[in-house]
């Protein structure tokens, strides 16, 4: 199992704005209503106000679309520690190695 680790800044808020800009999308009362039309009133109200089963919908498709970003980031070539040490590069380095700069070289 491989591990991320992005450590810049500039990709830490890139990731975040696309996080926020997907929770928008999926918390809007407009997709509520659009997704009230394919699954039906246990969605939505008509004015796209959610229902539990609406709310548990959404969750579950926001988590898929979050795993599928970052599965999509990870599979770029992100496996660079921190300040470019063996960390995160090694195969099972962990997030919190990676952080720590330690050493996997043996």
């Amino acid at each position: 199992m491989s591990h991320c680790w992005c450590p810049s800044p500039k990709v830490k808020l890139m990731h975040t704005i696309k996080f926020v800009i997907l929770f928008l999308i999926f918390s809007s009362p407009m997709t509520y209503k659009i997704i009230r039309k394919v699954f039906g009133p246990l969605i939505a109200t008509v004015e796209g106000l959610p229902h539990p089963t609406g709310m548990a919908l959404h969750a579950t498709l926001f988590g898929l679309a979050l795993y599928f970003l970052m599965s999509m980031h990870c599979g770029k070539g992100c496996m660079k520690g921190g300040n470019g040490s063996a960390a995160g590069k090694k195969k099972g380095a962990s997030y919190q190695d990676s952080i720590m700069g330690a050493n996997l070289s043996e």
